[in-house]
């Protein structure tokens, strides 16, 4: 006629750890909202943060134990990074493609990292904007940081990555070299409309 008064007890144990077990096998961690990153060995957030004009959704990652680095620290991961030697192609790895590729990187090594998109006045960029990234560091404060190659061609020392010195609305977006000597690179126009995924 039924179970008996303890089978139901075991019964529902049985069967929420058997839920519990088959989410963790498919990479969900119910409990935080985390899943499981097989090459990091480890449980990270994702953020579907922002869509991509030329390619859909990009996805963040998001380690729940990356932490904001001090300037240097900053300095030394950007220079071992390689997302900035990558060949540009509007078709294939363009600026959002370089902000999200830097961002993973980064929060991968530890680093907590956002993701900016930028609207400008100019008309020339078709109303795409443009991507970079963020960095809150623990001793400079807000530090943006745009890695896309002004190149589509891979040379042996790109050395790509730009600081930009004031990100405000109603102020030119002029990125200068961060490690490079004596290089110009172009102003993308003024500044309309700004937004930060962290």
């Amino acid at each position: 006629m039924g179970r008996k008064r303890g089978e139901f007890g075991i019964y529902i144990k049985i069967s929420s750890t058997l839920v519990l077990l088959f989410l963790i096998i498919i990479g969900i961690n119910p409990a935080g909202h985390l899943y499981y990153d097989m090459m990091a060995g480890e449980y990270v957030e994702k953020y579907t943060g922002f869509t991509n004009t030329n390619h859909g959704l990009e996805l963040l990652h998001n380690y729940h134990n990356a932490t904001n680095p001090s300037h240097s620290e900053l300095l030394v991961f950007l220079k071992s990074d390689t997302t900035d030697e990558i060949p540009y192609d509007p078709d294939e790895f363009e600026c959002a493609d370089y902000a999200v590729t830097l961002h993973n990187n980064a929060e991968r090594a530890g680093i907590r990292a956002g993701v900016v998109t930028v609207d400008f006045d100019d008309k020339r960029w078709n109303n795409n904007g443009h991507a970079l990234n963020v960095f809150r560091t623990t001793d400079r404060g807000m530090i943006y940081i745009d890695c896309t190659s002004s190149s589509q061609e891979h040379t042996e020392e790109c050395l790509n990555d730009k600081i930009i010195d004031k990100l405000e609305v109603g102020v030119q977006y002029k990125p200068e070299p961060l490690f490079r000597k004596n290089y110009d690179y172009e102003e993308l126009g003024i500044v309309k409309r700004i937004n930060i995924y962290w």
